[in-house]
């Protein structure tokens, strides 16, 4: 894919486990969700390919208008995208009322012709049902899926969902990204952290002579060097000591990169 569509894969979700760094062997199956970078024409290019033309449709439903469901629907609203609330609630925001674990409320929400489905509902048992249920009548659709407990992440994953956010790991990265004075965290994805970082202990080797994705498990997707922004890193690119590395991998494999190069 480095070759061919010039990005990086930097991790994959098999079956809801995350991989960083996987195996050029590794075989992408339709449940696979890579993570990838590289500049944003590659990217673009890379979308056009690997999207199902089934998610042609731009509309999202939102199932539960709870606190957080009322946070994706205004969310939506500002970004201009489409989307139905279904609720059980006496609201007279809700689109369709009726029970988000219920086929045929799921049904008359048109779920089979949305992109995808938000279960903003505060039950993970209910989530994981819901989940279910939606594998069986919209397979198509994308389910991201909020769960209360660390522990439910990889039941929603199982049930198949496409993306579960877990709150206390959330929570726990924002946290993170303040607290922590020598790097800084640049996203909060759940088992998976970009940090900038120097290294000054690698200073004078080439990427290709450091080996970092063999050794450590993790990847360099980018360097800022005299201010400047560097996304092309081939081979030979030779670390310096003031360089700034952005590093991509799981919270193990980073520590580890970051305890030898500096």
């Amino acid at each position: 894919m480095r070759d061919r569509m010039g990005v990086n894969v930097i991790g994959a979700w098999i079956d809801g486990d995350f991989v960083p760094a996987p195996d050029p062997d590794t075989v992408i199956d339709s449940n696979t969700i890579l993570l990838v970078a590289g500049e944003h024409e590659t990217l673009t290019a890379l979308t056009t390919r690997t999207v199902s033309p089934s998610h042609d449709a731009s509309r999202v439903i939102v199932g539960g208008y709870g606190e957080v469901g009322r946070t994706v629907s205004e969310t939506l609203a500002a970004s201009g995208v489409p989307y139905t609330i279904v609720d059980d609630r006496d609201d007279e925001e809700i689109d369709v009322r009726g029970d988000v674990t219920d086929a045929d409320t799921l049904i008359d929400a048109d779920i089979e012709n949305a992109r995808s489905i938000v279960l903003a509902i505060d039950n993970d048992t209910a989530a994981i049902y819901a989940t279910l249920v939606l594998e069986k009548i919209a397979p198509e659709t994308e389910v991201i899926a909020r769960a209360n407990e660390t522990e439910t992440v990889r039941k929603l994953y199982r049930a198949g969902a496409e993306y579960v956010l877990a709150l206390s790991t959330v929570t726990g990265r924002m946290l993170s990204s303040v607290l922590l004075e020598d790097e800084e965290l640049l996203t909060p994805e759940t088992q998976f952290e970009i940090i900038r970082t120097t290294a000054p202990n690698l200073a004078g080797r080439s990427l290709d002579d450091a080996d970092i994705r063999a050794r450590y498990g993790c990847t360099v997707v980018a360097a800022e060097r005299d201010g400047e922004l560097l996304t092309t890193l081939g081979p030979s690119f030779t670390i310096r000591e003031d360089d700034t590395l952005i590093i991509a991998g799981s919270d193990e494999t980073v520590n580890r990169f970051i305890e030898v190069a500096r």
